[in-house]
């Protein structure tokens, strides 16, 4: 592609082709991608570590996408800050749909709550299907900045447009479409950052930030709830003030989005030594010259086999948490803002669970595991709980329970995101690392629509 044949261009202009010990043996720039995977030589170690030196900035200027002046963006912590902000607007649209629970319930009857649910995390499974089938091929195709710039603008406008019109829907059908929309568009954007996450750096805290990021958008959420007078109650006074100062802001964080890919220098290497990676094979060589043996780039099957464990923490811990997420209209209280309380608890202590682990790093996978399944126990005390009246202070114990439940969910899913490049092999960890975070994230898709088809089929049989 023409991306590639840029990359090697610019290769060949910085360090002169020879056919010695340790050469670099260029192929014709006009092949097709398959002539880039052939067993000769493209680039030696040493030459790729001088590649993807952080200090080379002739080289990251000749490559990047952009140019500018260097400044706080780029340097120190910034870019974590952003990152935090961008995974907010992943999050803050449907959040702010889902918060108006109580009065949606009013207008369309307990189940409603449900159906959005449903349209809400439905179309996480296609997407993050897709995005795991077609993502590193468009980006050899494109780039890879160039790619989730694409990716982050497509899905912030469809957020914008989307909420923008949940106001003006008519029926429940109506507005359960836009809440498919805004879905999908989140399950673009995060499916995005993810995916960031795990390549910017192996730390932790980005993992940590963009996980934290997708909660605490409830924060935002509630502090326009109580300015507009909107979501407490079964009036529908201050409706579209809400849903507009929702647009506004998440217009707001794709301004932090666009920030963050052009100013930080830190983001755009990433994407370069990821392009190196998935495009420019590396091969070790011997005294003579001769090729030793040939890195290839990790399967889905490969990975798989490494990553199950965490996958399978993940559907653990999800598929409960979306259970009880989704049955907040169906607790028995005599408040009606009881379901917004109990929606807020859930947000708020899942958003607290994911930052402990920065603090409180899980150092294994199967203690996750364990964890998730014990877990359970907190659950089937919840449901009962929530449709009898055997306990004394009901409305105590659920939001406890609430609590809880959520907040170990925020911590085993961030821990399961830190621990899973741990798994892979070093030598091939840095093109991998993407379609293990696809990989997850179709866990993840998996998890919430089974949890949310879980609780529609309780519904649906009066329980």
């Amino acid at each position: 592609s023409h991306h590639q044949a840029d990359i090697l261009t610019h290769m060949h202009h910085k360090f002169p082709l020879s056919h010695g010990n340790g050469s670099i043996a260029m192929t014709d720039l006009s092949s097709s991608d398959a002539d880039l995977t052939h067993t000769e030589p493209l680039l030696d170690e040493s030459v790729h570590e001088e590649v993807l030196s952080e200090s080379d900035d002739e080289l990251f200027d000749d490559l990047s996408q952009h140019s500018g002046p260097e400044d706080a963006v780029s340097r120190g912590k910034c870019y974590i800050f952003l990152l935090f902000c961008c995974a907010m607007g992943g999050s803050l649209c449907y959040i702010a749909t889902l918060s108006s629970l109580v009065y949606f319930k009013t207008a369309y009857g307990a189940n409603s709550y449900v159906y959005l649910n449903m349209a809400v995390y439905f179309p996480l499974v296609p997407v993050a299907l897709a995005q795991a089938r077609y993502d590193q091929e468009y980006d050899k195709e494109i780039g890879s900045y160039k790619a989730f710039f694409s990716r982050g603008l497509i899905g912030f406008t469809v957020s914008i447009i989307s909420v923008s019109l949940v106001p003006f829907t008519q029926d429940l059908m109506e507005l359960i479409v836009c809440t498919t929309f805004l879905g999908a568009s989140g399950a673009v954007l995060q499916g995005t950052f993810n995916q960031m996450a795990s390549i910017v750096s192996d730390d932790p805290v980005p993992k940590a930030a963009v996980s934290a990021g997708l909660q605490s958008s409830a924060f935002l959420v509630l502090a326009v709830s109580l300015a507009t007078d909107f979501g407490s109650s079964e009036r529908s006074t201050g409706l579209k003030a809400f849903f507009f100062a929702i647009a506004a802001f998440q217009a707001m964080l794709l301004s932090s989005f666009v920030v963050l890919m052009y100013r930080s220098r830190r983001v755009s290497r990433a994407m370069l030594r990821r392009d190196t990676s998935i495009m420019v094979p590396l091969v070790d060589v011997d005294d003579d010259g001769e090729p030793i043996e040939q890195v290839v780039e990790m399967d889905y099957r490969n990975i798989w086999k490494r990553t199950s464990l965490c996958c399978v923490t993940l559907v653990l811990t999800l598929v409960p948490s979306f259970l009880v997420g989704s049955w907040f209209t169906h607790v028995k209280s005599n408040n009606v803002a009881f379901p917004q309380i109990l929606f807020y608890t859930r947000i708020l202590s899942d958003f607290f669970g994911r930052p402990v682990t920065i603090f409180f790093q899980p150092r294994n996978v199967k203690h996750l595991c364990i964890l998730s399944l014990l877990r359970l126990i907190l659950v089937a005390i919840f449901f009962l709980n929530a449709s009898t009246y055997y306990f004394p202070r009901r409305e105590v114990l659920s939001i406890t329970l609430v609590a809880l439940i959520a907040s170990s969910s925020g911590y085993l899913v961030t821990g399961c995101f830190q621990l899973a490049p741990s798994l892979l092999p070093l030598d091939q960890r840095e093109g991998a690392v993407s379609k293990q975070a696809s990989l997850l994230n179709i866990a993840f898709s998996l998890a919430a629509f089974i949890g949310t088809s879980a609780s529609l089929v309780l519904s649906l049989i009066g329980l």
